[in-house]
């Protein structure tokens, strides 16, 4: 699931030269909403989501993580973000996904065919029943299928591109723990984007 894959951010965030500090709701509420949200739920917070998104004054390539971030802060977030910072974790987000398939297809020679992906999607991605799935494709007015093979391809390419990179990654950190991989990996993410 998208939010799945772009959600990353936790703690405190860089926000134009301040810290926002992000207060996630308890684990109780997030598996309690898990466990209780309906098609209906979801479709509701991605529809004000998708609203709220169109009143940013931001280019078209950076309105879906808008879309990314405001869905996060009402589904995770006790924090309330204003605009500014909504913006600013947005860019962070579209930023960090770039550079992050830019080091592993340069850096360690990690690439996936459209043909590649196209099947990994249909195999996967194109088969979910999840509700939150479904619901986001019909907020944006798109098929499970216009969602998954072209919205959130750049998602799904970083998630097939990972089953080679995090193989390549064991031999080059020395170590096969995946959460020690992931860490480390995001450590030369941050590192190539200056943070």
């Amino acid at each position: 699931m998208m939010i799945a894959g772009v959600l990353t951010i936790a703690g405190c965030q860089p926000v134009a030269g301040e810290q926002i500090d992000i207060v996630f709701k308890t684990p109780e509420e997030q598996h309690q909403m898990l466990e209780t949200f309906t098609y209906e739920d979801y479709k509701n917070v991605y529809d004000q989501a998708i609203a709220e998104a169109k009143t940013y004054d931001t280019n078209d390539s950076l309105k879906k993580f808008i879309i990314y971030t405001l869905t996060e802060e009402a589904l995770y977030y006790e924090t309330d973000l204003n605009q500014d910072q909504v913006i600013q974790l947005a860019e962070q987000q579209k930023d960090e996904l770039a550079t992050w398939i830019r080091l592993a297809s340069e850096k360690y020679g990690v690439t996936v065919s459209d043909e590649e992906l196209d099947e990994f999607i249909s195999q996967g991605p194109d088969k979910s029943d999840l509700p939150e799935h479904q619901a986001f494709a019909d907020a944006l007015g798109l098929t499970l299928e216009e969602l998954n093979h072209d919205y959130e391809r750049d998602l799904y390419e970083k998630n097939l591109m990972w089953l080679e990179l995090e193989q390549i990654l064991k031999e080059e950190y020395k170590t096969s723990d995946p959460q020690q991989i992931i860490e480390l990996f995001e450590e030369e993410v941050q590192k190539e984007l200056g943070n």
